[in-house]
């Protein structure tokens, strides 16, 4: 008797009562899922068979469509009776996203499409209608206040429990080593960018700054699973710098306005009650020149976000999340932190790992290395000594393996350059952050970063006085910053 050798239909592999396949084979394979249902605009049908047949991945037709609707996909645009009144505004204001009476806020052109053949169908089932929908003026939604503060951060913190209440929270996806490079441009750029207006190099930063709305589309595109924390950086990097907040408080409210507008698109595929469209929405709602509101509801959610981590992996397996509150301490200072708490149980784990693997292996050196960022925290936000610093800096450079660890070898280098001038030893200041830029060009990427070592050490030479290596430096400086201009950045 002939066998088929073709592959069964993934509607028909599992029955709606079968187990199907665990979080992690769903999380494994939801970027090739949201790739087929969304960008190329597959029915899920073909979706299924697909994943069935290239992937060997089978789920029935309800997991499927359980697990998209907790992802937040969604092809389709809803409306109310209320939305066709904005029809007759679209001729007018073609380029402005439309907020329908859900509080979506969707693409004008494809909403047109929507509501004109949603009027058509309406007039037909009401032909006695017609007369007075042509003369009667549109119907207006109630005019509604802006929430109040209080409101918008219940609804932040709410949707940031949402947003993770949803996701497959284990060390592999807070590590987030296969993250799309694009996913980490916005990031580096802050980084870059707070150096520059640090140093009010604005005119700079503006240039800088143009880039950022097309990596705030690739993050939203890519959607790696720390793109909350990516978000949160965005806000509050920038907004801890004090002489500048108001003019940056703008700068980022616009951006956070962007992100929120850019998350409504239809090629992004997100549902209208996607957590984090809802998140962005929200935070788009706080007054446009209250940046301190801005950056205290983007704290108290990105601590909310990282306490949740946290209590989903127990310990040890939380020690991947610790450089995620790093990350916070360094844009939010390190007041916004549990400093004491993070800092035994980092010690636990440190000691931990040395028994295990041994002082000189990369699991001892990398924990050690943190512990060491979380005192540098500590010190410049207290004013204390930097001996116990000094210490914790040069034990790391001698733990750390050849070739190996060197965003740890790169950052000690670089805080290290920056304790000697401090000190006034300008020749061991200089040495140290040449050695973090070597550090940096071995690791590749992130050439953000790279031009951001090569304007401090510029800054440097111009305080110092030293004209000859301001003008040895300006052809590699400018080449790195024309790689920037030219292509995206990995």
């Amino acid at each position: 008797m002939a066998t088929s050798t073709s592959t069964p239909s993934a509607a028909t592999s599992l029955g709606d009562g079968s187990k199907g396949p665990g979080t992690h084979d769903w999380s494994r394979h939801r970027p090739t899922i949201k790739r087929l249902y969304i960008d190329e605009r597959k029915p899920l049908k073909e979706v299924m068979e697909i994943m069935a047949r290239d992937h060997g991945f089978m789920a029935s037709l309800k997991m499927f469509k359980v697990r998209i609707k907790q992802w937040g996909y969604s092809k389709n645009i809803r409306t109310t009776n209320e939305d066709i009144g904005t029809l007759v505004d679209l001729n007018s204001e073609r380029q402005r996203p439309v907020v329908l009476a859900t509080g979506r806020v969707v693409d004008p052109k494809r909403l047109a499409q929507h509501l004109r053949r949603k009027r058509e169908s309406a007039l037909q089932l009401a032909p006695g209608a017609r007369s007075l929908a042509r003369w009667s003026p549109s119907p207006r939604p109630p005019s509604i206040r802006p929430p109040d503060v209080f409101y918008i951060s219940e609804a932040v913190l709410a949707h940031t429990r949402g947003y993770m209440n949803g996701q497959t929270i284990d060390v592999e996806s807070v590590l987030g080593r296969n993250v799309h490079p694009e996913s980490r441009q916005i990031t580096d750029s802050m980084h870059l960018l707070r150096g520059l207006i640090r140093g009010d190099r604005m005119d700079e930063a503006v240039v800088f700054l143009r880039q950022v709305p097309g990596q705030i589309r690739a993050l939203l595109r890519h959607e790696p699973p720390q793109i909350l924390n990516r978000i949160f950086t965005m806000i509050v990097h920038l907004l801890s710098v004090p002489e500048q907040q108001q003019q940056v408080g703008r700068i980022i409210k616009a951006l956070v306005n962007y992100t929120a507008a850019a998350s409504t698109e239809p090629e992004m595929g997100w549902a209208e009650h996607h957590p984090v469209r809802k998140l962005l929405q929200s935070l788009a709602a706080l007054n446009d020149q209250d940046a301190f509101a801005l950056n205290d509801l983007a704290v108290r959610a990105w601590r909310c976000l990282l306490e949740t981590t946290d209590a989903a992996l127990g310990t040890p397996e939380c020690a991947a999340n610790f450089p995620r509150w790093l990350d916070m301490g360094e844009s939010a200072g390190y007041d916004a932190l549990p400093g004491t708490y993070l800092a035994e149980r980092q010690w636990g784990i440190c000691r931990q790992k040395e028994i295990e693997f041994g002082e000189g292996s990369v699991e001892a050196v990398a924990e050690l290395f943190y512990l060491t960022e979380l005192e540098r925290q500590r010190a410049e936000a207290r004013g204390d000594s930097k001996d116990y610093l000094k210490y914790l800096l040069k034990l790391t450079l001698q733990r750390i393996p050849e070739g190996k660890c060197l965003i740890a070898k790169l950052n000690c280098e670089v805080y290290m350059a920056e304790i000697a001038k401090e000190e006034g030893d300008r020749k061991l200041a200089e040495d140290y952050l040449r050695a973090a830029i070597d550090t940096r060009i071995k690791r590749g990427g992130a050439r953000e970063l790279l031009f951001h070592e090569l304007t401090k050490l510029e800054a440097w030479f111009i305080e110092w006085g030293e004209d000859a290596k301001v003008a040895e430096l300006q052809p590699w400086k400018e080449s790195v910053r024309a790689s920037l201009n030219e292509t995206p950045t990995g």
